[in-house]
Parts: structure tokens; C-alpha cells; sequence
């Protein structure tokens, strides 16, 4: 009887130290794979222009000493969803307008392996009341 108890014991153990391996294994892996693109803020924004017009843009704020260049696109693909019923009522392809760095005018703030980019999207886009009319709203998603 003990040793029966020493061996499903150790078997426990045995699949126990298995999974963790594993895990940490898998988890390592991923952390190599998967680098930053060093995005460190951003917004959307929606404005009325006139009638039916609207300015839709976004800011992305991008860390320009450590981030991959390659990583910011000429166009945001943004999405508009129905809040009713989360359905894509909407899809938006926004160029890229500008791409400057930020001045930082508090010395207190920089530092030499500092230097962000404000890189903006935007475009004028017509919505047509009579088919924008979900009383719930609607809301936009970018993802990268």
C-alpha cells in the first residue's frame, strides 16, 4: 500500500514538472517571437464637419529609438461597429497625414533615449443619416 501512494505520488509529481516545463517552454517561445512595435499611446477621434460630413482620425504615438520602423503603416484600417448588435457596419482605410516628432519643451520631461512621433491618419468620410440611425450608437476599433 505505501508504495502504491509513493507512486501515484510521484507520478503527480512527475506530470506536474511535465506541465510546467511545458508551459514555460511555450511561454519562452512566445516571448521571442512576439516583438513591440513600441506604440505607446494613441486616440481616435470623430468630428462633425457640416451635414452628413465627418472628419474621422487617429493619433498613434510611436517610440521612434526603440520601435521597428516598419510598423507604421501609409493607411489605418479602422472599423465601425453597431453597439446594438456589435455587427461591422463599416469599414475605413485612413492615410497617414503626417509624421512628426514631439516636442518636449519641459527639460525635466527628455532625456537623449527619448524621441516619440506623433503620426496622425485622417479623412473626411459622408454618413448618410438614414442608414446611421441605431439609436444605441455605434463605435470604432483600430487594431494592429
Amino acid at each position: 500500500m505505501i508504495t502504491l501512494f509513493y507512486s501515484t505520488s510521484f507520478k503527480k509529481r512527475f506530470q506536474f514538472i511535465v506541465s510546467f516545463l511545458f508551459t514555460f517552454f511555450l511561454v519562452l517561445a512566445t516571448n521571442f517571437s512576439a516583438f513591440a512595435t513600441h506604440i505607446v499611446g494613441g486616440e481616435l477621434e470623430f468630428v462633425h464637419v457640416r451635414g452628413d460630413v465627418y472628419r474621422v482620425g487617429m493619433v498613434t504615438y510611436f517610440d521612434a529609438v526603440n520601435g521597428n520602423p516598419g510598423a507604421i503603416d501609409d493607411i489605418a484600417v479602422i472599423g465601425v461597429f453597431s453597439k446594438r448588435d456589435n455587427r461591422q457596419v463599416l469599414l475605413l482605410n485612413i492615410p497617414l497625414l503626417t509624421d512628426d516628432p514631439v516636442p518636449y519643451t519641459d527639460p525635466a520631461c527628455t532625456i537623449a533615449t527619448l524621441l516619440v512621433r506623433r503620426i496622425y491618419y485622417a479623412q473626411e468620410i459622408t454618413l448618410n443619416r438614414s442608414l446611421f440611425n441605431e439609436q444605441e450608437g455605434y463605435y470604432m476599433v483600430w487594431e494592429r
